[in-house]
């Protein structure tokens, strides 16, 4: 079903790009045409949710191509409870503006990271760093670091490349990540091609804790005939800086092999594997109109069980299918001045475990409003101040001694955001929120958290 899926959203958007021209959606741009072109991608939105009512809510991955596996997964099972109904609009609030995904597209050295308060002991993080650099005409030199914790996935990684470019289209990567534990050391290799200058392909295979059995500073390994892959397909296209036009589309598919890990100290066996595919886009309406969508699927095994009956460790198993989508539609030149920008949106988010012990499914819906209005300096950049509304109705079902709110079924959350953005020279902008939990607002209990978000270009 997940390479359906992706066929056919691959399929769509060939009608819709022309992959062969620098210069992307060159159809004619009558509102109407992109009027049903919008009902089209929120019908394709809604129709993966009807087609896979198992499926979670998670931040988006940044590179399919380098997330792997690691040690992390064995020390902390994904699970429903660990999920609180707040959960969703959070994540909504600290995700990055779509704006400054074409930005780290178009530029060879760039840093953006965004850390935001969860609760009271964990937070939201999800940074990321680049540096490209030509080395001669035909070798280039990639590194690649990012940083994605949340209450479903904590992954680190620093990934050093090296590609060979025979000629403008074709090139060979060898890649990998180095850590202090040569168990831990990750290498891949791909080839990409680039049907043009704005939009490269990479068919990747990354070998995971390639030296483990044989490096290893401990006895856990894994079972030689179900070693730990990680194979897929990255895309990425988008329009050139000086058409002014800010689009981009982005689209992969992923599957870790399933692997057996043995840890003979602790008695137990782990299992794991996973699918995953995703699609993200901006693409222009119209000349003060910019609608995106962003969707991402995937499915998760992981399992222990003892391996001797003096084991202390518990036979548990998961299922976890997950899904998140985001539907935005941006107005520029609006407001009493011409000067302001909204943009309304709906994010649908669907969690399904299934477990030895039972079955939880957990479901999101979050309509939401931003509005971004002129701020104070105007000078060296246009400052904003940016309010923005999250109505969050948070569905449960399945054992209560799974789930995180027992004895509840739907609960409504309802949080406003306030930020003021800092802008500097380039495309550099430093933001800084405070968020209202406005469903306990008259309990006395405001605050919903903090949040601060940064980037820059080299």
């Amino acid at each position: 079903m997940i390479v359906q899926k992706l066929k056919l959203t691959m399929l769509t958007s060939k009608l819709i790009f022309n992959f062969k021209n620098i210069s992307i959606f060159r159809i004619k741009r009558s509102f109407f045409n992109w009027f049903f072109i919008g009902l089209f991608y929120f019908g394709l939105l809604f129709f993966n949710l009807l087609i896979t009512p198992q499926a979670s809510a998670i931040t988006f991955e940044s590179f399919p191509e380098f997330t792997t596996m690691s040690e992390d997964e064995v020390l902390r099972f994904e699970k429903p409870i660990h999920i609180d109904p707040q959960y969703a609009a959070a994540a909504l609030s600290y995700t990055k503006p779509y704006m400054w995904e074409y930005w780290w597209l178009t530029h060879k050295a760039s840093f953006d990271g965004t850390v935001g308060s969860l609760n009271g002991t964990t937070f939201l993080i999800n940074n990321r760093g680049k540096l490209h650099k030509l080395l001669s005409e035909n070798f280039e030199f990639r590194f690649t670091y990012f940083e994605e914790r949340t209450l479903e996935r904590d992954s680190t990684a620093h990934v050093v490349e090296f590609i060979y470019w025979p000629n403008e289209k074709l090139g060979f990567s060898a890649y990998g990540e180095p850590s202090f534990y040569k168990r831990q050391n990750d290498m891949g290799l791909a080839i990409l091609y680039k049907p043009h200058l704005n939009h490269e392909i990479r068919v990747f295979n990354t070998w995971v804790d390639l030296v483990r059995n044989d490096r290893n500073d401990r006895r856990d390994h894994f079972v030689e005939s179900d070693m730990p892959y990680s194979m897929g397909i990255v895309g990425r296209t988008w329009s050139p800086l000086d058409e002014n036009k800010n689009e981009f589309f982005e689209y992969s598919l992923r599957q870790d092999t399933p692997t057996r890990w043995i840890f003979p100290d602790e008695n137990y066996e782990y299992r794991y594997s996973k699918k995953t595919a995703s699609v993200f886009l901006q693409l222009g309406v119209s000349e003060n109109i910019l609608m995106s969508g962003r969707i991402q699927y995937d499915q998760k095994f992981e399992s222990k069980t003892p391996t001797t009956l003096t084991s202390t460790t518990v036979l548990e198993n998961w299922t976890t299918d997950r899904l998140q989508s985001v539907l935005r539609t941006s107005f520029f030149k609006t407001g009493p001045n011409s000067n302001w920008e909204i943009t309304p949106g709906i994010a649908m988010n669907v969690r399904d475990w299934k477990s030895n012990t039972g079955v939880v499914t957990y479901l999101d819906y979050v309509p939401h409003v931003i509005l971004v209005m002129p701020g104070f300096r105007k000078i060296p950049g246009l400052d904003t101040w940016t309010l923005e509304y999250d109505f969050t109705l948070h569905r449960q079902a399945g054992p209560d001694f799974l789930r995180s709110r027992p004895n509840s079924s739907d609960i409504i959350e309802q949080r406003l955001d306030v930020s003021y953005d800092f802008a500097f020279a380039g495309s550099s902008y430093l933001k800084l929120m405070g968020t209202f939990d406005l469903s306990n607002f008259l309990k006395g209990k405001p605050w919903g958290g903090g949040n601060a978000m940064f980037r820059v270009d080299f």
